[in-house]
């Protein structure tokens, strides 16, 4: 195990942002950490875990590394091949200096990885001259190797990033976590998906958006049987929203469905494209959200950062997993207390099995923190209402 879990920061192993990684021939592959025969995606927070559970299976040997999903939250630095017989050569030494941040070998032992808190400049990320800079939509291998002088924790510095900006930027990095490969592209022209002239080239972005059209469709294949129509939706966000076609003709976007309806057949049962089509145009007007604006997603993101919620806290709940799942239920309750969530959506979130959340929630229905206002199926989630409010203040006594 190439990894020293005790120097790697305290922020970050405090955040549920981690994955697997499997070397593959040369490959680095992602991978849910509860999980290794499930892809992991860096736009994805659904496919992300708990420090905790990455670690487990790191040390259990069914991953050669554990990535960070780098969100927003922190820039990562990527230093390739700068080690000189066991050192740093000039050009890396002066960066680690200048960044004065927790600093690390990588897991190749080749190279350096710097976290800086703040966000990026310009985006998704920047690549030059050996030296790539990531804001979000990215994995970082953490090794907790850290360098002898570096800083034990993850520091601010504007002036550092900036500099490297202007003496390394090479333009904005257009690549999405391999999904964009030329293997790809390949499956797709052997599927006869879209003519080949109107492929995009791999590393190349299309439209407006942040990823790769060719990245959506990979993305958000199915990968069991009875998810096909909210598959579909999420393949319709992701097109209009992440690859920018809002306002363009759906008809131009047919041989990208196409494509996803061939490589998704193993787990549809709709055979004809003509349905695939037909619902993908009907969902793409309605896909008001972008995928990585998730609503479930965004909500748990929020809570896991917050204090426990006081409905848990009065309650005496000592569980974290289910102190954040009150949280949950609470922010999607809105205005008029009703929501509805999936015992499985909600044990994905928390990191626990599919029964242990349903019990949870259970629980919550039992002590009056919610209330089951209609049962779900395979179909539809069920539908909750929020019931529990603050005791009310005691007025102080007039004397």
């Amino acid at each position: 195990m190439n990894c020293n879990p005790e120097t790697i920061p305290a922020e970050l192993k405090a955040r549920n942002q981690w994955v697997g990684f499997q070397l593959r021939r040369g490959k680095k592959i992602p991978c849910v950490a509860d999980n290794s025969t499930k892809g992991a995606s860096s736009t994805d927070c659904g496919t992300w875990r708990p420090f905790g559970v990455a670690l487990d299976g790191l040390q259990r040997n069914k991953y050669d590394a554990i990535a960070y999903a780098l969100n927003g939250d922190f820039i990562g630095i990527d230093l390739d091949d700068c080690t000189q017989g066991g050192k740093l050569n000039a050009s890396s030494a002066e960066i680690v200096q200048r960044c004065a941040s927790y600093s690390e070998i990588s897991v190749s032992g080749a190279g350096v990885h710097i976290l800086l808190s703040g966000v990026l400049p310009g985006g998704k990320g920047h690549n030059g001259g050996g030296v790539e800079l990531y804001g979000q939509g990215r994995f970082l291998i953490v090794t907790g190797n850290r360098l002898d002088d570096a800083p034990a924790d993850i520091h601010s510095n504007a002036e550092a990033v900036d500099w490297l900006l202007a003496r390394f930027n090479g333009g904005v990095i257009e690549k999405t976590e391999m999904m964009e490969s030329a293997e790809c592209i390949e499956k797709f022209r052997k599927l006869d998906a879209i003519g080949s002239s109107r492929l995009p080239a791999p590393s190349s972005h299309a439209g407006a958006g942040s990823m790769c059209p060719l990245a959506i469709v990979m993305a958000t294949l199915p990968n069991r049987a009875g998810i096909r129509h909210r598959a579909i939706f999420r393949l319709a966000r992701g097109l209009r929203h992440e690859a920018g076609r809002v306002g363009q003709p759906v008809k131009e976007l047919k041989g990208f469905v196409r494509g996803w309806h061939n490589l998704a057949m193993p787990h549809i049962r709709t055979k004809e494209f003509s349905e695939t089509w037909t619902d993908f145009v009907n969902g793409f007007d309605r896909a008001k959200t972008p995928l990585a604006g998730d609503v479930l997603n965004v909500a748990w993101k929020r809570v896991t950062a917050e204090p426990d919620h006081p409905a848990a806290i009065e309650n005496g709940y000592d569980a974290k997993p289910l102190c954040q799942i009150v949280g949950l239920c609470a922010a999607l309750a809105g205005s008029n207390g009703r929501f509805h969530l999936a015992a499985n959506a909600a044990a994905k979130l928390a990191a626990v099995s599919d029964m242990q959340a349903y019990r949870w929630l259970n629980t919550l229905v039992a002590d009056g923190i919610i209330e089951r206002a209609e049962v779900g199926d395979r179909h539809r989630s069920t539908r909750y209402r929020w019931m529990w409010q603050p005791a009310p203040r005691k007025e102080a006594a007039t004397p």
